[in-house]
């Protein structure tokens, strides 16, 4: 990690911050919450890129503490492991590519929901619900109608409705910016790569496919660890700035003057 490398990553952070401060949403509201959870975020990631070029220039001497100014030179030396030995080097990084992809999808996740819930009117959602589960609504048309009510209300409240169609609901084609499909792709990789990373350690489970991103091959088998070809430092960083202007094309075709309270936990 260089200098300029850092001072890029602060550079991209600092664009963030700037973006926050020309929000003319409410504080209370999610779509100003969604950047400055995304902030503290990629800012992490940055502070976890500075800690590591810390640890590579302890390890080399090249920034030393002094055992009678400090008292803690047993604790700081463990930083320089870090550095060190290439085990913790591959974990310090898995980690911290981890989280930086996980904290934001589920910024974007709880965010969207936040929106959705808010904005979507009931027959919409009703209709997702309808659509969700059309095979159990289908065996009920003999139940008398009491009966069946009881089975429409438990789906209603019972029903997840996935990302990708609360996504759908709310987008404005005519208003959206971006490419709307290719970001309906690039949304589908990337709640697979979470599910496989959160839920399985790397192993998929599904259909398998294949995803390219600024080059970078990534293929999905069932029941294997996901592959990445042509792999560079800053995918993920990559991957998770793509995410902030997907949903930054969101809200702008969003139509909604009132306040759509944040209401979710990272």
């Amino acid at each position: 990690m260089t200098l300029q490398d850092l001072d890029f990553l602060l550079l991209k952070t600092e664009k963030v911050k700037e973006e926050i401060h020309s929000l003319e949403y409410d504080k209370a509201d999610v779509r100003h919450s969604f950047f400055c959870l995304f902030y503290t975020i990629v800012y992490d990631y940055y502070l976890g890129q500075v800690s590591y070029t810390l640890s590579k220039l302890m390890s080399q001497e090249r920034v030393l503490f002094h055992e009678q100014d400090t008292g803690f030179s047993n604790h700081f030396s463990r930083i320089t492991q870090i550095a060190r030995i290439e085990l913790m080097e591959l974990g310090y990084f898995g980690t911290l590519n981890r989280n930086v992809i996980l904290n934001s999808w589920t910024a974007f996740e709880l965010s969207l929901s936040d929106i959705f819930n808010t904005v979507c009117s009931d027959s919409v959602k009703n209709k997702l619900i309808v659509d969700l589960n059309h095979k159990i609504i289908k065996v009920t048309k003999d139940l008398s109608p009491e009966n069946k009510e009881i089975v429409i209300n438990s789906l209603t409240k019972n029903t997840f409705i996935p990302l990708l169609r609360k996504f759908r609901s709310l987008v404005n084609k005519a208003m959206y910016k971006r490419d709307y499909k290719k970001d309906l792709e690039f949304l589908s990789f990337l709640n697979s790569y979470r599910n496989s990373m959160l839920h399985s350690n790397g192993i998929y489970y599904g259909k398998g496919f294949k995803y390219e991103f600024n080059g970078v091959m990534f293929e999905f088998v069932d029941q294997e660890m996901f592959k990445e070809t042509n792999h560079y430092p800053y995918v993920y960083w990559d991957m998770t700035f793509e995410l902030k202007s997907i949903f930054k094309a969101l809200i702008n075709c969003v139509s909604y003057d009132e306040l759509i309270e944040y209401k979710s936990k990272l």
